[in-house]
């Protein structure tokens, strides 16, 4: 299996977009995914183009499977969110999870982070997302820590300060820093419709950098050795072995 815990330090940051674009990417790629929201918002179901109130439980007390993902959220109690956990836990060997953790939950960070096979960090491109990833050091300085991903969402080549950030980022994260994702507002017109991203609008630059980060992501799970699927780690070691 392998598991993805998405948080930002700082709301605000697109972390619910970025985990339900990598969601949905993934599945079209052919990956069975879970992707679990464990926000008190329960917003991930609208870039999915669910309505507010439907509920993701269907009439088999299975979760809802929505354009290939298999959605999980809406845990109001305490009790539910952790048995969401222990089920992340549990995920299959063939399975990809995807965890969305409110920025103000540290503690369910904390408890994610500990069996993830990756922390993936969505920052903005400005000087307060740069400051909260100080946060995120503990004992170790984020540049030393192999279980923390940054991804820059929100990129904005037309800004000076958005393109230096960008710059700043792929200079001192250099293990770290797994991938950007361009501003677009058709990821907005999308959720307003009730939509999915991909399907209101394929042609979008957000799809196009989500595919780039996916690719990123899988080579760092790999050369860190984080991942937990056997066979891609044999084919990681085959492919070292014949370049060596």
């Amino acid at each position: 299996m392998t598991v993805l815990a998405f948080h930002s330090p700082k709301g605000g940051a697109g972390n619910t977009l970025v985990t339900a674009a990598i969601a949905r990417r993934a599945a079209i790629r052919g990956r069975a995914v879970s992707a679990y929201d464990l926000t008190r918002q329960d917003s991930l179901k609208l870039l999915f183009g669910l309505l507010p109130h439907q509920n993701l439980v269907g009439a088999n007390g299975q979760a809802m499977v929505v354009r290939g993902v298999r959605l999980n959220g809406n845990y109001v109690t305490k009790g539910e969110r952790d048995a969401a956990i222990e089920r992340i836990k549990a995920t299959p060997p063939d399975e990809l999870a995807l965890v969305d953790i409110a920025s103000a939950d540290w503690d369910g960070w904390e408890q994610i982070r500990r069996f993830a096979d990756l922390s993936i960090c969505v920052i903005e491109p400005n000087p307060i997302g740069l400051a909260s990833l100080t946060r995120l050091g503990e004992q170790l300085p984020v540049t030393e820590r192999e279980d923390i991903a940054i991804v820059l969402n929100k990129l904005d080549d037309r800004r000076k300060l958005s393109r230096h950030c960008h710059r700043f980022m792929k200079q001192l994260f250099v293990n770290q820093f797994v991938g950007s994702i361009r501003r677009d507002e058709s990821a907005n017109e999308a959720i307003a419709r009730f939509e999915s991203l991909v399907d209101y609008a394929p042609n979008s630059v957000i799809i196009t950098d989500v595919d780039i980060l996916i690719d990123s992501i899988e080579q760092r799970l790999a050369i860190t050795g984080l991942v937990r699927d056997p066979q891609k780690l044999r084919a990681v070691n085959s492919a070292e072995h014949q370049t060596v």
